[in-house]
């Protein structure tokens, strides 16, 4: 989603939008109760030209992934890939 809504250049070369993009990564790494508080958070700390330039993934978030956490949150699941030759 990051190329979808024109983020690319941003990624690279803003090191705030990088950062806000990877913790949203980072949710599935968190406790499962946590995450709909984090990711509010998130977006609460985005300034105004953030929070513009973030929406689209902010919404796309919100609706494909934020109702059905249990099926990406690998917090308590020991083994966090499925490359099974990685775990030799």
């Amino acid at each position: 989603k990051v190329q979808s809504n024109g983020l690319s250049t941003a990624y690279l070369e803003d090191i705030r939008i990088r950062s806000v993009i990877r913790q949203l990564m980072g949710l599935a790494l968190v406790p499962h109760e946590h995450v709909s508080l984090l990711f509010d958070h998130l977006l609460e700390e985005l300034d105004e030209h953030e929070h513009e330039q973030l929406d689209g993934v902010f919404k796309y978030f919100e609706t494909q992934w934020l109702r059905q956490t249990n099926m990406w949150n690998v917090f308590s699941i020991s083994d966090k890939t499925n490359n099974y030759s990685e775990g030799m």
